[in-house]
């Protein structure tokens, strides 16, 4: 810092304290000990776990990282395709069945092969 910017914040602390009093300006550190470090880091510490443990919910569904709070709370997730009908048990078609309201063969049989008509009449 400038010697000037130096001069210029000294004044203004000294002018600060001279209207609002001595414990008004103080340096950043003052009141900081060792006691408040450690308990600081105990406590970043547990937030960093939590966090972790929050961010470990996503579940890999063929490919796919899908948070487990969209899938089914059931332990074998039972799902009809409205489609072709199709009952299915199958975690990997959750993903499908969730956003595309179909099983995954019916999405590559309908979707996906239409995606690739339409690109090929294109060129």
């Amino acid at each position: 810092m400038s010697k000037n910017k130096q001069e210029y914040i000294e004044k203004l602390e000294k002018a600060i304290q001279e209207k609002y009093g001595d414990g008004v300006v103080q340096e950043i550190g003052q009141d900081w000990t060792e006691q408040k470090e450690k308990q600081y880091i105990e406590e970043s510490e547990r937030l960093n776990k939590k966090k972790a443990i929050k961010s470990n919910k996503d579940v890999d569904i063929g490919g796919f990282f899908v948070n487990s709070k969209l899938l089914n709370k059931r332990k074998k997730a039972i799902n009809v395709c409205e489609r072709c009908g199709k009952t299915t048990i199958y975690k990997e078609d959750d993903l499908y069945i969730i956003k595309f309201l179909m099983c995954k063969e019916c999405y590559l049989c309908y979707v996906e092969f239409r995606k690739k008509e339409n690109s090929d009449e294109k060129k």
